[in-house]
């Protein structure tokens, strides 16, 4: 649904409790809650308990906007309908007993959401508000913790606490009725105490919408993910982890735990590491031994340590004499636990070192604990990072570390994977902003790809002659040529999670490489890494290897464009050689099969595709056309041409203060869109597309879909023809279609251009009342009355 009335569940101002705590887990929740703080309202309908005010009937009461049901015969629609009444916004169910569909129904219709069946509830330390079955009391912190299992978010609370670790929140979604991990996902995302998300999952229930809200947050704050067998799932032999999940959680730029330890570790990098991900680790160990185990661990996880340059190691040698260096690190010996402070805070000084990994094993004559004293006085305490090796002479230190809130670990494995997790986040944000270049993009001619989708659709059995033509169709090979460049075999499926999956295979004589999977549609920039991932060389290769590898990703990106194209394609499979000048790609083998029924269109793919249905050619008010299109991330470098030769005023007028340059991170905000969620147009100066933008049109919907934010900017040179009307008529037309109520937006008060634009198209105007140099202006959308002529001009 979206995070609609989710405030609700972590801040509400009454709650009503509904039926009797029977089972512990229930009596727990009722104790925290009667425990916390806020709100303060709270009452028992239908049970009795000390301390606790009580009814007898629901419509005894005068307000309650978050209900917690422990017994699920009150599951009823009368139930949620009087819940209405009563103003209600959600309700916990706290109970093993399934929704049933009517009252299901009932409380979607009256915007009530529903957190579980199966939930152990929510917990928000800062309210402080604890609604939830755990023991364990958290502490406030920054990490939102998003579980669907009871069990392993209990084990993630004790851990956390075990580590003086706090939580901006947690939730248990437990059999995701209503609220799942998509919706908290978005409520996380626009948190402002949320700073990073950790969430467990062991079903994507609906693909489309936890892409969309995993793209989302992933966005703006680091998002760890670890995934787990539902019940359904363990009836059958074990298979690990499901490598399309994985593919899936890489392309929204999710951070993936590979084991329940791991999510424990990234609740810890998360919450203290981040700010340091950009700079080198020195490693400083009592041994070299230990020193060798820290190196080893941090380049298993590709953590590349800090390497002294000599001026450094001169500087160590002449202050102390003792130490070491050993490859990658600087081995204190025996010095003595101040002076082992000293050379981890003279290291930390230094621009390039953003952590100190510090890993002891006992020592005679220097205890652990001794050492974590000192440590635990430095002044950069935060950046650094212990290791205690041992057992028994190590839980004094380590429980010392954990309560003053320091990162400390029992092996170097532990850590290196923690410090592993933020640098993830950054490279993976860096490589999903990479712009892709001008050749990704490739359509056929409409009428070709409408005869492909007729014969398709008519198809009735496994085809080779139609999956021949549908690939030469669509520029994937050709069925002639010599071949003696490299082979690759492509195949698509139905992922019962995540719809359509493409798997890739480098080939050889007599060999096949392992399978890598990848989500459509792809792009030059995802087309070669998940190549690489296949074994297909790119750095430091011959070029002829270089040129036959770019053949391969541009068949593999034509290959993603026509399983998005065609929804009656079902399955499709292909194997492809290089030519042997590299013009094109033969194609050996092709066989599809064929769906008579397509699924729709938000279960076969979970990343919406281009919106090329948008595209047309607009004639301005002096004669000149222009063609106005949805935006492609490879149109980034032609946004930041525009940005940067556009008047200055006009800047200003558009982001309310005056940018001189524009970055690539920038530009990407408007290139890089999810077309789920946002709808971004931009008009160039020849219908063949990738000529000069000329203006640039934005709408960002939110989370529920009900309201829209609109941004509109032309190019002076282009100004007063009747671009900019367009542009916003465009997207009003787009955000009706979408079922949005209100188009609104934010113009500064001496923009008189686009206040009489709005004015003229029916927009409400008026002034901020928080800010008189600003202006809210709001249009009110009527509902979709049937299809708009898409070559209509101005």
């Amino acid at each position: 649904m979206s995070a609609r009335n989710l405030e609700a569940l972590f801040m509400p101002r009454e709650v009503a409790v509904l039926g009797a705590a029977r089972s512990p887990g229930q009596r727990q929740l009722l104790a925290n809650l009667a425990g916390s703080r806020r709100p303060a309202q709270r009452v028992l309908v239908g049970a009795r308990e000390a301390e606790w005010e009580g009814v007898e009937r629901l419509s005894q009461l005068a307000r309650a906007d978050l209900a917690v049901v422990f017994d699920g015969r009150i599951l009823t629609a009368e139930t949620f309908r009087l819940l209405a009444v009563l103003r209600c916004r959600a309700a916990i169910v706290a109970t093993d007993v399934p929704v049933n569909p009517t009252a299901w129904r009932a409380a979607r219709e009256s915007g009530i959401r529903l957190l579980g069946a199966r939930s152990a509830g929510v917990v928000r330390p800062a309210g402080p508000f604890n609604a939830c079955a755990f023991t364990t009391l958290i502490a406030p912190g920054h990490t939102a913790l998003i579980a669907q299992s009871r069990t392993i978010a209990a084990a993630a609370v004790d851990w956390a606490r075990g580590r003086a670790l706090g939580l901006a929140w947690l939730a248990t979604t437990g059999a995701e009725a209503d609220v799942d991990i998509a919706d908290l996902l978005d409520y996380a995302a626009v948190d402002p105490d949320v700073h990073s998300v950790v969430i467990q999952l062991g079903r994507v229930p609906h693909g489309r919408r936890f892409m969309s809200a995993a793209r989302a947050a992933a966005r703006n704050k680091p998002v760890a993910v670890l995934q787990t067998h539902s019940g359904e799932e363990l009836l059958l032999p074990s298979r690990g982890t499901d490598p399309v999940r994985s593919a899936a959680f890489a392309r929204a730029g999710l951070i993936e735990c590979r084991s329940l330890e791991g999510l424990f570790d990234a609740i810890a990098a998360l919450d203290e590491r981040r700010h340091e991900a950009r700079r080198g680790v020195a490693v400083l160990g009592n041994g070299a031994g230990v020193c060798a185990l820290g190196v080893d661990a941090l380049l298993r996880e590709g953590v590349q340590p800090f390497m002294l340059r000599d001026e450094q190691r001169r500087v160590l040698r002449a202050r102390w004499p003792l130490v070491r260096f050993v490859a990658g690190a600087v081995d204190l010996g025996t010095l003595p636990v101040a002076d082992v402070v000293a050379v981890a805070e003279y290291l930390l000084d230094d621009e390039h070192v953003g952590t100190v990994l510090l890993i002891r094993s006992p020592e005679p004559g220097q205890a652990h604990v001794e050492a974590a004293h000192a440590v635990l006085a430095s002044a950069q305490l935060r950046r650094i990072v212990t290791v205690w090796l041992g057992l028994d002479s190590t839980r004094e230190a380590r429980a010392l570390c954990a309560a003053q809130g320091m990162a400390t670990f029992a092996s170097p494995d532990a850590a290196a994977r923690a410090l592993r997790y933020p640098r993830q986040h950054l490279a993976t944000q860096e490589a999903l902003m990479q712009t892709p270049p001008l050749w990704t993009h490739f359509t056929p001619e409409a009428p070709a790809t409408a005869r492909i989708a007729r014969e398709v659709s008519q198809a009735r059995a496994p085809a080779r002659r139609l999956a021949l033509k549908a690939l030469e169709t669509y520029g994937v090979g050709r069925r002639h040529g010599s071949a003696s460049g490299p082979a690759m075999r492509l195949r698509s499926f139905r992922h019962p999670e995540f719809g359509t999956c493409l798997a890739v295979q480098a080939e050889a004589v007599g060999l096949r490489g392992s399978e890598v999977y990848a989500l459509p549609p792809l792009d030059a920039v995802l087309a070669r890494r998940v190549l690489q991932a296949a074994g297909f060389g790119w750095d430091g290769v011959a070029p002829r290897t270089r040129r036959d590898v770019q053949r391969l990703a541009i068949a593999l990106i034509r290959f993603a464009s026509l399983v998005v194209d065609q929804p009656h394609l079902a399955a499709l499979q292909a194997c492809l050689n290089v030519t042997r000048d590299g013009g094109h790609c033969r194609i050996r083998e092709a066989l599809m099969r064929v769906d008579p029924e397509p699924l729709p269109e938000a279960r076969r793919l979970v990343l919406a595709p281009y919106p090329v249905a948008l595209t047309e050619h607009v004639a301005l008010r002096d004669g000149q056309g222009c063609t106005v299109r949805a935006i492609r991330p490879e149109d980034e470098p032609a946004v930041i041409e525009m940005l940067e030769h556009t008047d200055p005023e006009a800047i200003r007028l558009r982001f309310f203060h005056l940018i001189r340059h524009f970055t690539h991170a920038m530009a990407a905000r408007f290139s890089q869109i999810d077309y789920d969620r946002e709808l971004g147009l931009v008009a160039t100066d020849n219908p063949a597309d990738r000529d000069a933008i000329v203006a640039l049109g934005h709408l960002i919907i939110s989370d529920d879909e009900t309201r829209a934010e609109y941004a509109v900017l032309v190019h002076q040179d282009w100004a007063r023809q009747g671009l900019g009307r367009h542009l916003l008529q465009r997207l009003i037309e787009y955000a009706r279609r979408r079922g949005v109520a209100v188009v609104y937006g934010e113009v500064l008060a001496e923009n008189t251009a686009m206040l009489g634009l709005c004015r003229s198209l029916g927009f409400t105007v008026q002034r901020d009342p928080e800010d008189s140099h600003c202006m809210n202006v709001e249009y009110v959308v009527a509902p979709d009355t049937g299809p708009r002529n898409p070559t209509q001009a101005i």
